[in-house]
C-alpha cells in the first residue's frame, strides 16, 4: 500500500485555558466565587478592590450591577432582552478573609462559641471545665450530643481514670441548661422531657411526660389504640397529652436555623415596584475588582523589556477574569429575567401557580446551550417574594389537565400538601383519596402511585401514619 500525503480542513472547538475559565465561573456559587476572586487578589498583583475615587482605566472591564426590568411581554429572544430596560449602578464592596468567612454556613461554629461563652461565664472546676469543652466538642449541628459519656470520658485521656461516668453526667446537666434549653440531649426521648420538665405541671403534662417516659415507641408508631389502654386515659386527656408533645421542639438547635439561613445569601433579588418587577444582581455576591492601573501602564510602556514579560501575562490573566466575571453575571441576569418572565404567576401566587418549564425553553428563549443554563442555575439563588430559592427549582416536568393544559409537577406537588393540610385530622386522605380530588377540584389527571412519589419526595407521611385522634 503506498502512503499518500494528505490535507484535511476541519473544524475542531479547543478549550482554552481562558474558555475554561470561564464556564468555570459559571458554575460556581457565590461562595466558590468569592474565593476564587479571593485568590486572585493573592497571586495577581495587577488585580485590585475597585474603589470609587479611583477612575475606571480603559484595560479592565470592570463588574457593573446590572438592573433590568421586567415587562409584560414575555422577554423570547437575544434581541428582545438586549433592548429591555437596564439601568447600570456602581458600587464598591471590601473583600476579606472575614467577609469570605461570614457567608459560609457557620451555624455549627456560631452553636459551639455561643456555649462556649456561657461556658466561661459559669463557675466551673478545672476538671468540669475539661469535661464542659470536650461534651460542647461532641454536640452536632441539631444540638444533640453525639458521643457517650464512655467515648468522652475516653476523650478526656490521661485523666479519664479519675473522673467518673456520674461526673461527666453531672456536667451535662449543667450545660442542658444552658441556651438554647436542651442543648446537649442525647436523643429525642431526652430532650422532649428536659422540654416538658420546665412546664407547669399539671395533669396533662403529667400524662405527656408518661408516655415520653414509657410509651414513646408506640407514640412514634400512631398506636394510639395501644397508647390509650397503656397509658390509661380517656380519648380528651390523650388528645390533649400527645397536642403538647407535638408543640415541643424536635431538635435543640431549632433556633439556630434562621442564623443558619441568612447565610445563604441571594445571587439574584426579584421584587415589585410600581406594578413593574424588578430583577437585580445581588452585588454583596461579587466584589467589584479592577486593574491596577500604576501596573498596567508600566507594562504597556515597556512591552519591549524582557522583564515585563511576567507582568504582561498577569496583565492578561487579570483581563481574562474581568471579562469572565462580567460574562457570568451578564448571563445569569439573562437567564434569571427569562425565568421570572415564565414564572411571573409564581411570583403573585406561589408555587400552586408554577407553569411547567425545561432548560431546553429558557435556551431558545436566550439562544444560548442547554449546558450554559443548567451551570448558571446550579447554586444561583434568588429572593422573591415567595422566599429564597435556588433558580434550578422553576424547572419542573408537566402533567396534561383534562383541557389540554400543561400543569407544573412543581405546582402539583404544592397542590398535594395544600390537600394534605385542610385533610380532616381524624381521618387523612389516602393517596387514591388525593388523586380524586386533583381531579375533582384542579382538573389535574394524575395516578395514585405519582401521587405517592411526590408524597414521599416532599417528605410526607403516608394516610397511616398521618393519622391523629379526634379531639371532639
Amino acid at each position: 500500500m503506498k502512503a499518500v500525503l494528505q490535507t484535511r480542513l476541519s473544524q475542531q472547538l479547543s478549550l482554552t485555558p481562558q474558555l475554561q475559565q470561564a464556564i468555570r465561573l459559571l458554575q460556581l456559587s457565590s461562595q466558590e466565587l468569592l474565593e476564587e476572586i479571593q485568590k486572585g487578589l493573592e497571586t495577581n498583583p495587577l488585580l485590585e478592590l475597585h474603589e470609587e475615587a479611583e477612575e475606571k482605566i480603559d484595560l479592565s472591564t470592570s463588574y457593573e450591577k446590572s438592573v433590568a426590568t421586567i415587562n409584560e411581554d414575555l422577554i423570547e429572544t437575544r434581541s428582545d432582552w438586549q433592548e429591555a430596560n437596564i439601568a447600570v449602578t456602581k458600587r464598591s464592596h471590601q473583600i476579606d478573609d472575614n467577609y469570605i468567612n461570614e457567608i459560609e454556613d457557620t451555624s455549627s461554629y456560631e452553636l459551639h462559641e455561643h456555649l462556649m461563652a456561657q461556658m466561661q461565664l459559669t463557675h466551673f472546676s478545672e476538671t468540669d471545665h475539661a469535661i464542659a469543652v470536650t461534651l460542647i466538642d461532641g454536640i452536632n449541628d441539631d444540638g444533640y450530643l453525639d458521643l457517650s459519656l464512655e467515648d468522652i470520658q475516653a476523650a478526656l485521656g490521661d485523666t479519664s481514670e479519675t473522673i467518673e461516668l456520674d461526673e461527666i453526667e453531672a456536667v451535662l446537666h449543667r450545660i442542658q441548661q444552658f441556651d438554647p434549653h436542651g442543648i446537649g440531649a442525647r436523643d429525642l426521648q431526652e430532650f422532649l422531657l428536659l422540654q416538658l420538665n420546665t412546664m407547669e405541671k399539671n395533669n396533662s403534662v403529667i400524662a405527656a411526660k408518661d408516655i415520653v417516659e414509657n410509651h414513646i415507641d408506640l407514640l412514634a408508631k400512631h398506636d394510639f389504640r395501644q397508647l390509650r389502654k397503656r397509658s390509661q386515659l380517656k380519648d380528651k386527656q390523650l388528645a390533649v397529652a400527645v397536642e403538647i408533645i407535638q408543640s415541643l421542639k424536635p431538635r435543640p438547635c431549632c433556633g439556630f436555623e434562621t442564623a443558619k439561613s441568612d447565610y445563604t445569601l441571594p445571587d439574584v433579588v426579584i421584587r415589585k415596584y410600581q406594578e413593574k418587577w424588578i430583577l437585580e444582581l445581588n452585588q454583596d455576591c461579587t466584589p467589584r475588582i479592577q486593574i491596577n492601573p500604576v501596573y498596567a501602564k508600566y507594562t504597556s510602556e515597556h512591552k519591549g523589556h524582557a522583564d515585563t514579560q511576567a507582568m504582561r501575562e498577569q496583565l492578561n490573566q487579570a483581563r481574562w477574569l474581568l471579562r469572565s466575571l462580567e460574562s457570568r453575571n451578564e448571563t445569569l441576569l439573562k437567564v434569571a429575567t427569562c425565568i421570572m418572565e415564565h414564572q411571573q404567576a409564581f411570583l403573585e401566587q406561589g408555587p400552586e401557580a408554577m407553569k411547567p418549564l425545561i432548560l431546553q425553553d429558557i435556551a431558545i428563549a436566550t439562544e444560548l446551550h442547554e449546558s450554559t443554563i443548567s451551570r448558571i442555575t446550579t447554586k444561583k439563588y434568588i429572593q422573591t417574594p415567595q422566599g429564597l430559592f435556588e433558580l434550578k427549582y422553576f424547572f419542573s416536568s408537566h402533567l396534561q389537565t383534562h383541557r389540554g393544559d400543561d400543569c407544573s409537577s412543581t405546582a402539583i406537588r404544592a397542590k398535594i400538601k395544600n390537600i394534605i393540610a385542610q385533610e380532616p385530622p381524624h381521618k387523612p386522605y389516602s393517596d387514591n383519596k388525593i388523586a380524586t380530588l386533583l381531579q375533582e377540584k384542579h382538573d389535574v389527571k394524575i395516578a395514585r402511585r405519582t401521587v405517592s412519589k411526590y408524597r414521599e419526595a416532599m417528605g410526607i407521611s403516608p394516610s397511616n401514619e398521618r393519622k391523629s385522634i379526634n379531639v371532639h
